[in-house]
């Protein structure tokens, strides 16, 4: 029993890691737009245009926001792992 369970581990694995490639995509293009946010919003404060202050909260609060996510789905793979690796020993 103890090959099954670690089979159907390894199965669930191989499907999280298949997901991961797909959201670090999402990710990554998700900081990057915060990330274009925040540097665009601070040459607009500088510059002393109007909503420069809004657009750099908006790339600030976003990149939070992102990155709490990011947070999150990262625990859960780790806790898989941990899981997986108690079953082998």
């Amino acid at each position: 029993m103890v090959k099954i369970s670690n089979e159907i581990n390894i199965q669930q694995l191989k499907q999280i890691t298949m997901k991961n490639k797909q959201t670090e995509k999402l990710m990554t293009i998700l900081f990057s737009v915060s990330s274009i946010l925040i540097i665009s919003g601070a040459f607009l404060k500088i510059m002393h245009y109007p909503n420069g202050n809004l657009v750099l909260w908006i790339g600030f609060m976003s990149g939070i926001v992102i990155s709490s996510f990011e947070i999150r789905r990262l625990k859960k793979i780790i806790r898989l792992y941990e899981k997986d690796n108690s079953n082998v020993d």
